[in-house]
């Protein structure tokens, strides 16, 4: 489905009847919005809308891996950040991004499929080059 959206994306992207790597970037990134509009459900979208929670998030798929403890995702955040940390993170796993994992230990979170790892960081790499 996610490479059926950047074909897609990228064919509309290409202008000149040549794909190149400019085409595939704008491809893949107009994919991640297609993709987050239909498959992401929208309370998860407005959920991160909150500057620090879009904080919070970049700094959580910075680190590139699906698992993740809430001790090492504190110390990466400011005071005002870890003060929301506990409700971000539950709001997350209530609206089914996270889930704790049952063979990991307390305080850790994994995301809960590979769609919304996946476009979380298509998102947040969006945000870092606005």
């Amino acid at each position: 489905m996610l490479a059926h959206e950047i074909g897609d994306a990228t064919f509309r992207a290409n202008g000149d009847g040549v794909i190149d790597l400019d085409d595939s970037v704008d491809g893949v990134f107009k994919a991640a919005e297609i993709v987050g509009e239909k498959y992401v459900e929208p309370q998860v979208l407005s959920a991160i809308k909150s500057d620090k929670y879009k904080s919070i998030l970049l700094k959580i798929v910075q680190k590139r891996i699906q698992s993740f403890s809430r001790a090492d995702v504190a110390e990466m955040l400011n005071a005002k950040e870890e003060k929301v940390l506990g409700n971000f993170l539950g709001k997350m796993k209530k609206l089914g991004v996270l889930t704790t994992p049952d063979d990991a230990g307390k305080g850790t979170y994994r995301f809960a499929t590979r769609l919304h790892y996946l476009y979380l960081q298509l998102y947040a790499q969006i945000q870092q080059n606005r």
